[in-house]
């Protein structure tokens, strides 16, 4: 039954992926994206971050749902979410937790990186885990 299991988790990961690019594209936009790690960091490299991280997902996502060179979708990904936990979570703390960005308006953020951390850990297990059944490739 593990092959069903590696191919579970890999459907799921390629569709948050694909969510996330929309996210990402669509609601953050990729120059606020880019603002914020260039904030969080002090240097300017939030352009070429946030552009990588979209072009894995974008690419990766499609290739994790159908099976296809699942391990390269996979590492290709990788460096992106450590570079979200890392860079632009960790010092939010570990668990998720609002945080009110503008009172008058009643907006809040999630701050945290327990659900990044998740991402990445189910991205490596799948490293390992490989194709699983059901893809249109096999890892060995």
């Amino acid at each position: 039954m593990s092959p069903f299991g590696a191919t579970i988790l890999r459907v799921l990961l390629g569709t948050t992926y694909l969510a996330h690019a929309y996210y990402i594209w669509a609601v953050l936009t990729p120059d606020a994206l880019a603002a914020s790690v260039n904030r969080h960091t002090g240097l300017a490299i939030g352009d070429n971050f946030v552009w990588y991280q979209l072009i894995a997902h974008v690419l990766g996502g499609p290739m994790l749902v159908l099976g296809i060179w699942t391990r390269w979708a996979v590492v290709a990904n990788i460096p992106a979410l450590l570079v979200s936990v890392v860079v632009l979570h960790f010092s939010e703390g570990y668990f998720l937790h609002a945080v009110f960005v503008d009172s008058a308006q009643s907006r809040i953020q999630v701050a945290g990186y327990e659900y990044a951390f998740f991402v990445l850990v189910a991205t490596i297990a799948q490293f390992f885990l490989g194709t699983g059944a059901l893809g249109f490739s096999r890892s060995r």
